[in-house]
């Protein structure tokens, strides 16, 4: 079993060289804050040769430092002239940059994850990214068909049973074995949190964007929830089980701890990538989420090939089935 932790890299371009380029001087200046001095730099350098990537990127955060609507403009010059703006992209997806585009460039942002959808990233996380933007960017242009569409391509696991929550004061809840760690069982009710009767219930529907969102089916997300379902694997075969989440977790595949966080992170999906062989037949796949500290408390899981894509004819199931070891 593999872990690794797939973080976001923004890229910087500084050249420690004693005679500096303008594109150079221009960074340099970014890197000190100063950034309308920094883009008096680029200016000349994008004029001199427009396929400078490096002083269009310094432009755009330059930009963005003061808020600027041309950003984003700058940005996507910059994509144009990269051999691969994967990593551009990713880097950037949060940013205020591109956030700040949904509900005015919609159209432009399709264009943008289409083309990822068209050349992939290498480990597919970008490809899913895209999926998830181009069914919120449609879900906004009020084109449900379309939305559902694009969503239902991130291939995440979306039927689940959820209980909680149960107690979590200072982060105490990540190392208690609760009841639903010890044993499953659908019809039965445990003592949750402050002492209330919790039980185990299926959402009838999750988030379009596919995250199981505890705050959708619970009145607090400050505690411990549990969500467990089983999947058939049509053949034996080593697999990719790739998880975000906000908040701690624990995740559990049949018996087997396979992957935990006690820090309460707010991240986005494939963030913990786990290779695990499994066998054909039935599995059990427990998350244990929880949070005390931050306002969020969700996850998004993945089968995936190496490159991330989905896993074919997976079955999924809430009721109870006898696992294969």
């Amino acid at each position: 079993m593999a872990r690794c932790l797939l973080g976001v890299v923004v890229p910087l371009f500084v050249c420690a060289a004693s005679a500096q380029t303008t594109t150079e001087l221009g960074w340099t200046a970014l890197i000190e804050n100063r950034d309308r001095e920094a883009e008096q730099h680029f200016q000349p350098a994008i004029r001199a040769n427009v396929g400078d990537a490096r002083a269009w990127f310094g432009t755009s955060y330059a930009q963005g430092m003061r808020s600027e609507s041309g950003s984003w403009a700058s940005f996507r010059s910059g994509l144009r002239h990269v051999p691969d703006p994967h990593p551009y992209l990713y880097a950037s997806v949060l940013t205020t940059r591109m956030q700040s585009q949904f509900g005015v460039n919609n159209d432009e942002l399709i264009d943008v994850w289409k083309s990822v959808v068209e050349k992939p990233d290498s480990l597919g996380i970008l490809r899913a990214m895209a999926f998830e933007n181009l069914g919120t960017l449609y879900e906004l242009k009020g084109d449900v068909p379309q939305s559902q569409a694009w969503s239902n391509k991130i291939g995440s696991i979306s039927t689940w049973r959820l209980i909680g929550p149960f107690d979590n004061i200072s982060g105490s809840g990540h190392e208690r074995k609760f009841e639903p760690e010890r044993s499953d069982d659908a019809d039965a009710q445990y003592e949750g949190e402050s002492g209330r009767r919790v039980r185990w219930h299926e959402p009838p529907a999750i988030r379009n964007d596919r995250w199981v969102d505890m705050s959708r089916y619970f009145p607090v997300v400050q505690g411990v929830f549990y969500a467990r379902t089983y999947v058939y694997i049509p053949k034996t075969q080593r697999l990719h089980i790739r998880l975000g989440t906000s908040g701690s977790f624990k995740l559990f595949v049949d018996t087997t701890l396979v992957d935990e966080s006690f820090d309460e992170l707010n991240n986005d999906l494939d963030t913990y990538n786990s290779a695990i062989t499994l066998n054909e037949g039935w599995h059990s796949i427990l998350v244990k989420c929880g949070a005390s500290e931050i306002t969020r408390c969700n996850f998004l899981l993945r089968l995936t090939d190496e490159q991330g894509v989905p896993i074919p004819d997976v079955q999924v199931s809430t009721q109870v089935q006898k696992t294969t070891i």
